[in-house]
C-alpha cells in the first residue's frame, strides 16, 4: 500500500447517498403525518412506504427513528410502528409550552425587531391577507409557519428556539389541523395581523398577550375537532 493510500481520509462512498435517502424519506413521511395523510393511530407498513418512495427499508427505518424523536411516530416492540395519536392530554401539554414560550417570543420580538425583520413581517402580513381572501388552508399554513419562524428568529432566545424546534413536528401537525377548519382561517389570520401590529408598534406587553390569546384559541379549536365526530373522519 502506498503512503497516499495509508494517510488519505477513509471515505465511504455509500454514506452520503444513505444520508440523503434517509433525509428524503424523513421529510416525505413527516409531511404526510403533518397534513394527516397518514392519520393518527394508524399502523405504518415499512414495505409499503419503501415501495411508494422507491427506497429500501433501511432509510425508512432510520427516518421512523427520527420521527419517533419528534413525537410523531411510536415504535413499539412486537407491535411495529404507528402514527402517534392525538391524545388530548398530550395536546394540552404542547399548547401549554407554546403559550408560555411563544408569548415570551412575541414580547422579545417586539422589543428587538429590526428594520429588515419589519420588512419581512410586512410581506407575511400580505400573505395573511391573501389567505383570508382565498380562505385557503395551504396559504394559511404557509403564512402561519413563516410568521412564527420570523418571530422566533427575531426574539433571539436560543434555548426557547431549541425547545420549540424540538416540538415543531407536533406543532405543525396541530397548526394544520386548526387551519383545516374553514371558519378558523380568517379569525386566525386576523389574530396574526393583530400580533404583527403590536410588534410593529413595539408594544411588547400587548404582543405577548395577543400571542397567548391566539394560542389558546387554536388549542380550543384543535381539542373541539379531536373530540368531534367530524374530527374522527378528518384525522
Amino acid at each position: 500500500m502506498n503512503r497516499a493510500a495509508r494517510t488519505g481520509p477513509l471515505v465511504d462512498p455509500v454514506a452520503p447517498s444513505s444520508r440523503l435517502l434517509k433525509q428524503r424519506a424523513y421529510e416525505i413521511i413527516k409531511e404526510k403525518i403533518i397534513n394527516c395523510e397518514l392519520k393518527p393511530g394508524n399502523p405504518i407498513v415499512e414495505g409499503e412506504l419503501a415501495a411508494a418512495l422507491g427506497v429500501s427499508r433501511t432509510p425508512i427505518r432510520e427516518a421512523l427513528q427520527q420521527l419517533q424523536d419528534d413525537g410523531l411516530v411510536i415504535l413499539a416492540p412486537h407491535k411495529g410502528a404507528y402514527i402517534s395519536d392525538l391524545d388530548v392530554d398530550d395536546v394540552t401539554e404542547i399548547f401549554q409550552i407554546r403559550e408560555a414560550l411563544e408569548g415570551m417570543v412575541a414580547r422579545l420580538a417586539a422589543e428587538r425587531i429590526t428594520p429588515d425583520s419589519l420588512a419581512e413581517l410586512e410581506k407575511i402580513v400580505a400573505l395573511l391577507d391573501e389567505a383570508i381572501r382565498e380562505n385557503s388552508v395551504e396559504l394559511a399554513f404557509k403564512a402561519d409557519n413563516q410568521f412564527h419562524a420570523l418571530l422566533l428568529e427575531t426574539a433571539g432566545n436560543r434555548r426557547a428556539s431549541r425547545i420549540i424546534h424540538k416540538l415543531n413536528g407536533q406543532i405543525h401537525r396541530l397548526r394544520f389541523i386548526s387551519a383545516s377548519i374553514p371558519s378558523r382561517i380568517p379569525v386566525s389570520m386576523q389574530e396574526h395581523k393583530d400580533i404583527a401590529q403590536a410588534i410593529k408598534s413595539r408594544d411588547a406587553h400587548l404582543a405577548e398577550q395577543l400571542m397567548k390569546h391566539h394560542i389558546r384559541q387554536t388549542y380550543n379549536n384543535v381539542v373541539q375537532l379531536i373530540k368531534s365526530p367530524v374530527g374522527a373522519f378528518l384525522i
